[in-house]
């Protein structure tokens, strides 16, 4: 998606407030798949518990690994420098 994913949490938030819950998942499940990963673990919390869409164990492992995919790809070790091959110190 094109949208930024701050930008699709606060509609979400945005719906749930006033009860438009089915357009509120919609909104998640947008930042979820835009690569936001609290986005993806709220949906894993969601569909677990069963809060605000019918409950699937399955489809909370899914946002999970999603979350867990996009957690490591943030946090990439930096390369290391290498030192001249002459650098006895």
């Amino acid at each position: 998606s094109c949208e930024h994913p701050q930008r699709l949490r606060r509609l979400y938030e945005g719906c749930l407030a006033t009860g438009a819950i089915n357009e509120a998942v919609d909104w998640l499940k947008a930042a979820a798949n835009a690569g936001d990963a609290a986005s993806q673990n709220e949906l894993a919390d969601i569909y677990m518990a069963g809060k605000l869409v019918s409950r699937d164990p399955a489809e909370a492992a899914r946002w999970r690994r999603m979350a867990a995919q996009s957690l490591s790809s943030a946090i990439q070790p930096r390369p290391e420098i290498p030192k001249p091959a002459d650098d006895r110190s």
